[in-house]
C-alpha cells in the first residue's frame, strides 16, 4: 500500500528583515507567537466562524446519513440472509447490499471531506485517486472488507451519531434558544401563557448563561467532528489505499521552486 503526502519548504535562504509577503521566512519564536494569536482569535470568534456554521450543517447530515444508512443496511443484510435457500437470488441481493455500502462509504468520504480545515488531509476520491491504489471496486463485491463496512453501519454508525452529531447539535440549540428567551416578550400556547417577560436583571443573566452554552457548544461541534472524521478515516483507510492528500494537491508540472517555495513530494510503502 502506497500512501502519499504533500509537505511545503521555504526557500533555503531565509531573508528575515524582507516582509514575509516577499518570501522571506519567519523565525520559530514569531511563528509559534503568530500562531498562538490565531488560536487565540479563532477561540474568541469560533460562534462567528464560518467553519462552525459549516460544522453544524455537518453535523445534521451525519444524523441524516445514519438514519437513512442503518434501516436500508439493515434490511439488505437480513433480506441476503434469509434468501441464502435460494441461491441465486440470495447473491443477488447481497450484491445489491455491497453496492449500497460502496455509495455510502463515498457518502461519508464527503462528509469527512467538508468537515475538514483548511491545510489538513482529506480522503481521496474516486476521480482523484492515486494510480497506485488498488481498486475500490471490490467494495462492491461480496469480501471481508465490505461485510465490516456492513458491520460499521449497523453497530457503530447509530450510536456515533447520536452520541456526537446529536449530542452537539443539541447543546448549539439549547444555547441559541437561551440567548433568544430574553428577547421574546411572551409565549403563548392556546390562551396559556408558558413563558412571561423577564426583567432586566434576568435578561443579562441568561444572555451570559447562553454565551457560555454557545461557546461549549462550539468545542463540542469541534471535537465531535473530530471524532467523527478520525472513525471515518480509521474505517475507510482500508478499503481507500491512499488516505490522504494535501488539499491543495498539485499536479507533476508544478513541481518545482514556485516564489521561494518548494513542494516536495513522498511516498511511504507500508
Amino acid at each position: 500500500m502506497i500512501k502519499a503526502a504533500s509537505t511545503k519548504a521555504t526557500e533555503a535562504t531565509p531573508m528575515h528583515c524582507a516582509p514575509t509577503r516577499y518570501g522571506a521566512t519567519l523565525l520559530p519564536m514569531q511563528k509559534s507567537g503568530r500562531r498562538l494569536r490565531s488560536f487565540v482569535w479563532y477561540c474568541v470568534t469560533s460562534p462567528l466562524q464560518p467553519f462552525t456554521w459549516q460544522l453544524v450543517v455537518f453535523h445534521a447530515l451525519h444524523v441524516l446519513l445514519a438514519i437513512l444508512s442503518c434501516p436500508l443496511v439493515l434490511v439488505g443484510t437480513v433480506a441476503s440472509i434469509a434468501l441464502v435457500p435460494l441461491c441465486c437470488l440470495g447473491l443477488v441481493v447481497a450484491k445489491l447490499l455491497m453496492r449500497l455500502v460502496s455509495y455510502l462509504t463515498q457518502l461519508d468520504v464527503y462528509l469527512h471531506n467538508c468537515a475538514t480545515r483548511r491545510g489538513s488531509d482529506c480522503l481521496l476520491l474516486e476521480e482523484d485517486r492515486d494510480p497506485y491504489c488498488r481498486d475500490r471496486t471490490r467494495l462492491a463485491t461480496v469480501s471481508q472488507a465490505s461485510i465490516c463496512l456492513v458491520g460499521y453501519y449497523l453497530l457503530l454508525k447509530p450510536p456515533l451519531a447520536l452520541v456526537c452529531s446529536l449530542g452537539a447539535l443539541g447543546v448549539f440549540g439549547l444555547s441559541v434558544a437561551t440567548i433568544a428567551a430574553p428577547f421574546v416578550q411572551s409565549l403563548q400556547f392556546e390562551g396559556v401563557l408558558l413563558v412571561g417577560p423577564p426583567d432586566a436583571g434576568t435578561r443579562l443573566s441568561m444572555v451570559m448563561l447562553g454565551l457560555l452554552r454557545l461557546y461549549v457548544a462550539v468545542f463540542l461541534l469541534h471535537v465531535s467532528a473530530s471524532c467523527i472524521n478520525a472513525t471515518t478515516k480509521l474505517v475507510t483507510s482500508q478499503y481507500i489505499d491512499a488516505t490522504s492528500l494535501g488539499l491543495a494537491k498539485a499536479d507533476l508540472a508544478s513541481r518545482g521552486l514556485i516564489q521561494g517555495q518548494q513542494t516536495m513530494f513522498y511516498s511511504t510503502v507500508l
